[in-house]
């Protein structure tokens, strides 16, 4: 094809050379014989890795979207960079924007944007936006906002959400929770609540709930801690075990088997006697409350009414009492208590009378058994009110009291 004036001339057979050709018209006959050349040699090593899978491992940079078909078609060693990679085994450093696969073992460290996953054995740290797993065993760290979940663990798992494991061998530290579905040797720290079947050897410390179903050896730390079988401590408000060898501190200490290992404001076990004391005094003038009897401590709490005199202004208090009950013989026993006493006069008695008082008391007295479940009780002591805020006594005085103690449940 030529030029001769203002047309073109088409020869089938020309004399020109390629290199005159292309001096004349260098755009189309570039187009037209090297850019397809050019494409087709970009194209055919990409369909020969796809045809025949390279399982030797990649030395040196890794730069893909790496989506292999076959399963054992691609291991990345040194490093790994991509959008998202699902690689057969990785040694060394993957960091990739959304997500990171290796279907078997992963050695180094495993970074993406949201998800990280170890097929089988993950040895290193694994770090994330929203979760990081490792199906069978796991050594190291993992490090996510939201969840960390592996098979057995050796190392640390720390989350903004929660951290589960099958076994757990180290520290789990999340924002929510911490759950070990088998046995935790190690420490579980939490805002809300950690939970593990056994706990050989560890540490649950939260602010809400402790719970190991079944072995407790170890320590728990939390508002509310339960345990199968306790074999440590559990300090907290609300403690509750099934069998006990261990200690228990808190505000109400319940085990299903009998124990003298309690510390607390209320201590319950399977043997306890829950009574209901009805009462009238020099104090409350008339009140009623609990008595929770053990084999022979007492704790008693209850309200009364009517503290600072019987006339039209209302006065009442809130008592808690803490004491043992000596066995004279069947008929009779000899209670001797401590009590303390929140007193509420509700302003209602001029300026002379403070607001609110405490009131510390001691108490001894006899008490009658009318049946097995009825019982007479006279007690006297000696008490004082004093007011919160004031460093001075309101009244001293001794104590007379009368109640009735009867086991309503048995009837």
């Amino acid at each position: 094809m030529f030029k001769n004036g203002e047309k073109w001339y088409i020869c089938r057979h020309s004399n020109f050379s390629l290199a005159e050709r292309a001096e004349e018209a260098p755009y189309p006959i570039f187009m037209k014989n090297f850019l397809p050349l050019f494409l087709l040699g970009l194209l055919v090593p990409t369909l020969a890795v796809a045809a025949e899978p390279d399982k030797r491992a990649r030395h040196a940079l890794n730069l893909s979207l790496n989506l292999p078909a076959h399963p054992t078609d691609s291991a990345a060693k040194t490093v790994n960079l991509g959008l998202l990679s699902n690689l057969y085994a990785q040694r060394g450093v993957g960091l990739n924007v959304l997500s990171s696969m290796v279907r078997t073992d992963m050695q180094g460290v495993q970074a993406s944007g949201l998800l990280n996953v170890a097929g089988q054995r993950m040895e290193g740290v694994q770090l994330s936006a929203l979760m990081n797993t490792a199906f069978r065993k796991g050594s190291g760290a993992q490090v996510a906002l939201l969840v960390n979940a592996a098979g057995d663990f050796r190392g640390a798992q720390v989350s903004a959400l929660s951290n589960v494991a099958a076994n757990m061998r180290g520290v789990q530290i999340g924002a929510l929770n911490n759950v070990v579905c088998e046995t935790l040797r190690g420490v579980q720290l939490t805002t809300v609540s950690n939970v593990a079947i056994d706990v050989e050897r560890g540490l649950q410390f939260s602010s809400l709930a402790n719970v190991a179903q079944e072995k407790m050896k170890g320590v728990q730390v939390s508002a509310f801690n339960y345990a199968g079988h306790l074999r440590g401590w559990q300090v907290g408000l609300l403690n509750f075990c099934e069998r006990k060898k261990g200690w228990q501190v808190g505000l109400l200490n319940y085990s299903d088997t009998p124990s003298h290992r309690k510390i607390g404001l209320v201590n319950v076990d399977s043997l306890t006697r829950v009574q209901f004391v009805v009462f009238g005094g020099n104090t409350a003038k008339a009140g009623g409350g609990v008595r929770m009897l053990n084999k022979l401590l007492y704790t008693e709490m209850g309200v009364g009414t009517q503290w600072t005199g019987l006339d039209k202004h209302f006065s009442g208090c809130l008592y808690y009492r803490k004491g043992a009950l000596l066995r004279l013989n069947p008929r009779w026993a000899v209670p001797v208590d401590l009590g303390f006493a929140h007193i509420e006069s509700f302003n209602n008695e001029g300026a002379d009378t403070p607001e609110r008082m405490y009131g510390l008391q001691a108490r001894a007295g006899l008490e009658w058994t009318a049946t097995p479940h009825l019982f007479v009780r006279a007690m006297s002591g000696y008490g004082l009110a004093r007011p919160y805020d004031r460093d001075m006594t309101f009244e001293r005085k001794a104590l007379f009291e009368l109640s009735v103690v009867f086991e309503a449940s048995k009837w």
